[in-house]
């Protein structure tokens, strides 16, 4: 009844499975899934670029210009304490981006990317040196002509590229001294009457003016100079004479002084396919002339990634910018709109918490929420509930990262999530170099 030998003989190694054809069932495939006997992770886009594993699966392929319900952007956002391997894994995606087809700008505040251009054919650009130019003058691309919201830059919010240009030029001119309104609106007034010597008005065709064409720093001076010095008190002015004079000392050192070097000629730099910004030197100047090189560096990159398109913008350290709220409302801008001309920017950093101050919280916060692909290291030694709110993490997300483990990241892009290993091949990582990210 028991059937023992039956038993025994579908167990001894010697036997054979006399049961068969009584009790065996066929198993569907989809029963036997469900049992998850294989845990695989991986992404494979179809034009993606090698970036490394996931810790639990196998390789990591993306396409960052991909664009699906749930990505909607090229921005990559990485964050993590130092040591962590933020800076290895820009270079890596730096180097992806190039091979794609794109051109890359890159700002450098702590001389890293120095070896990585010289490598990929670059041009890196010391602006301490004062050798190469951007002339603050010559009208940049601020915007794609889609309506924008209340909150943004005027710059982004006018209409033709010369009243975006000179709307940029009252928060250029606030960087770098304390104007009052009413100078600000003077030199707006000073402007516009020297674009129209230079023959530059709202429906100047840049496409067809070289760099020698705009004037320069020097010709703003001379012409508010001129002013001042035949300023007629007997008949009525919309400015001041006390007002040009203020105009003319808060200028002098930009157009004709010291600091002229910086800022005083026509620019200068070719249009490369990989441009690196040196601005190791520049932290340790003075925070006005800090503020207003930063803002130069950004019309150039705006100009470049709305422009001409297909370009990268990437910016390592960006908590060191923090001094400068209206340089961040413009990169945040930025990233709102690069989007349709095919380019994007990569923001990295450490000390998350300089972001959650009180007083600049509501500028920083669409800077985490604006890009569509993450790479969350180990943050340090940060309250785990401010790093999980500020980034909208799962508990069990934060988790994976809790602990330092150098190379390791979460990456997160739109729905997705991997525990990523950072692998760069060989071909590549010996073009990193050796300052940082190595």
């Amino acid at each position: 009844l028991l059937r023992q030998k039956e038993g025994f003989l579908s167990v001894h190694p010697a036997g054979n499975n006399v049961f068969a054809s009584q009790f065996e069932r066929v198993l569907p495939a989809s029963s036997v899934a469900d049992l998850y006997p294989l845990n695989y992770s991986g992404k494979t886009d179809e034009n993606g670029f090698y970036i490394g594993r996931d810790k639990y699966g196998t390789n990591i392929l993306v396409d960052f210009d991909k664009r699906t319900e749930d990505k909607t952007n090229s921005n990559i956002l990485i964050l993590g304490n130092s040591g962590q391997g933020k800076s290895y894994l820009m270079k890596l995606l730096l180097c992806n981006q190039r091979e794609a087809g794109k051109s890359v700008l890159v700002l450098d505040p702590e001389h890293e990317y120095e070896d990585l251009c010289s490598n990929l054919g670059g041009t890196y650009i010391d602006m301490m040196s004062g050798e190469f130019m951007i002339n603050p003058l010559e009208p940049k691309a601020w915007g794609d002509g889609d309506r924008v919201d209340s909150y943004s830059p005027e710059a982004f919010r006018k209409v033709t590229r010369l009243s975006q240009h000179i709307s940029y030029l009252k928060d250029f001119f606030r960087a770098y001294k304390d104007f009052s309104d009413a100078e600000v609106d003077t030199i707006e007034i000073m402007l516009m009457k020297l674009y129209a010597r230079f023959g530059i008005d709202d429906f100047t065709d840049f496409s067809t003016q070289k760099n020698e064409d705009y004037p320069m720093m020097s010709d703003l001076y001379d012409l508010v100079e001129k002013e001042f010095y035949a300023f007629d008190k007997s008949k009525k002015q919309l400015y001041t004479e006390e007002i040009l004079q203020n105009i003319c000392l808060g200028l002098h050192s930009m157009c004709k002084g010291a600091e002229s070097k910086y800022f005083n000629g026509h620019t200068n730099i070719k249009d490369g396919e990989f441009i690196c910004f040196g601005v190791k030197g520049l932290m340790d100047t003075n925070k006005r002339l800090k503020d207003t090189l930063l803002f130069n560096i950004l019309s150039y990159m705006s100009n470049q990634l709305l422009g001409r398109g297909n370009t990268v913008a990437a910016v390592d350290e960006l908590y060191l910018f923090l001094t400068n709220m209206t340089a961040i409302e413009y990169i945040r801008n930025g990233m709102k709109r690069v989007r349709k001309k095919e380019s994007s920017f990569i923001l990295a950093s450490q000390n998350i918490e300089d972001f959650l101050l009180p007083e600049i919280k509501e500028f920083t916060k669409p800077l985490f929420s604006i890009p569509s692909h993450h790479f969350l290291f180990n943050p340090g030694n940060i309250s785990p509930t401010a790093f999980i709110d500020t980034l909208q993490l799962e508990e069990s997300e934060y988790s994976l990262i809790k602990y330092p483990e150098r190379g390791t990241c979460l990456y997160r892009c739109g729905n997705e999530r991997y525990l990523l290993q950072v692998i760069a091949p060989s071909f590549k990582a010996s073009l990193f170099g050796s300052a940082g990210g190595r």
